[in-house]
């Protein structure tokens, strides 16, 4: 299944969810992808909290071995992304804890 929804069309989508009656939405969010930058990353988390989700999941990119995605690292010069994978956890961290919500 493709859950992804593009940056903009993601509050209609979370509104009509809420007012269908569903009570328990998740939503699971990617950092630390090619061309996110830090600004995209802090744009992104004040969205997605100001919607209030019940719970918000969050994963980091992982680039796998012998992958198209390794070969295309190398080609892009993207190695900077898994250096600055502490950085973006950090980001990501301080920004719900500062809403309140539990980094567990």
């Amino acid at each position: 299944m493709d859950a992804f929804i593009p940056h903009k069309r993601l509050k209609s989508h979370f509104d009509i969810i809420r007012k269908s009656g569903i009570t328990n939405i998740n939503l699971d969010l990617m950092f630390g992808l090619p061309d996110q930058t830090l600004e995209d990353l802090k744009e992104t988390l004040d969205e997605v909290l100001s919607l209030s989700p019940d719970h918000i999941s969050a994963y980091s990119l992982k680039i796998e071995e012998d992958t198209p995605f390794e070969k295309m690292l190398d080609k892009r010069n993207l190695g900077f992304l898994v250096k600055r994978k502490t950085e973006l956890c950090t980001i990501f961290d301080k920004s719900l804890e500062t809403s309140g919500i539990s980094t567990v």
